[in-house]
């Protein structure tokens, strides 16, 4: 079962985001790991449910500033729990269905700690992108271009971090993710 095809049956607001931005994350991490070799399948595999999670991490931080430049913090703290709930869910449910309910928890448990972690890290960046600074820290998506780079083992590949930022621009445009955003919180 995809992640749109587990969040399809809800239509809420905060269903249709999260499928949004499961799609968002899953295109970045397609267009990152097209191409590249690692040492096991085991090995492909962890480091592309790790990229999904900092793609997924970093876009909802985005979503969540948005929501609230656009709608305050009422409507932010509504959308974004219906939101954060669906994909954690979803990913306990999705990546891991023959787990026992207990796992699953651990595993909620631990998406939602490491969202907070992202969001804190992310927090301390100023701008989406920085003007004149492709690989400067403080844009947004230049922080998740590190972090995505570190994860697939090329910390200091200019290409890799150049793809993250690339990758994720076009993904968010193709969504239409201030489109949705709008939708959620109209």
């Amino acid at each position: 079962m995809s992640w749109l095809d587990a969040l399809k049956r809800d239509h809420s607001p905060g269903a249709v985001l999260a499928g949004s931005l499961a799609c968002i994350a899953g295109k970045c991490t397609d267009d990152v790991f097209e191409g590249r070799a690692f040492a096991s399948e085991t090995e492909k595999h962890e480091a592309r449910f790790k990229a999904f999670c900092e793609f997924l991490q970093c876009f909802i931080h985005i979503t969540d500033r948005w929501i609230f430049s656009a709608a305050g913090a009422e409507k932010r703290e509504e959308v974004m729990r219906l939101t954060v709930n669906s994909l954690a869910d979803t990913v306990a449910g999705v990546h891991f269905p023959h787990a026992p309910e207990h796992i699953k928890d651990g595993i909620r448990r631990e998406f939602l700690y490491n969202l907070d972690v992202a969001q804190c890290q992310y927090s301390s960046c100023t701008d989406l992108l920085v003007q004149d600074k492709p690989l400067a820290p403080e844009g947004i998506l230049n922080q998740l271009a590190f972090n995505v780079a570190e994860v697939v083992g090329q910390p200091n590949d200019v290409a890799t971090l150049m793809l993250v930022v690339e990758s994720s621009v076009n993904a968010m445009k193709e969504v239409d993710l201030a489109g949705v955003i709008r939708r959620a919180t109209g």
